[in-house]
């Protein structure tokens, strides 16, 4: 789960996923800002995914990871 704060590859990996979906534009640096927040908030309203708005759990990550396929 990545969430507000968070650092890594991971959060990289994120941040490229959401630039091909169009959601995010800042920079691929590995930091999980309000930015990414926004965006991963925004996919989540889409699919109507039931997760804290905001925060990169399992229903977000495959949903994400579907749709930059």
């Amino acid at each position: 789960m990545l969430h507000l704060g968070s650092t890594g590859s991971s959060v990289r990996q994120l941040q490229e996923q959401l630039g091909q979906l169009r959601l995010y534009t800042g920079p691929v640096d590995g930091y999980y800002s309000h930015d990414v927040a926004a965006a991963v908030a925004r996919m989540q309203q889409a699919r109507a995914i039931p997760e804290p708005l905001g925060v990169y759990g399992p229903g977000t990550r495959t949903a994400i990871t579907t749709a930059a396929m």
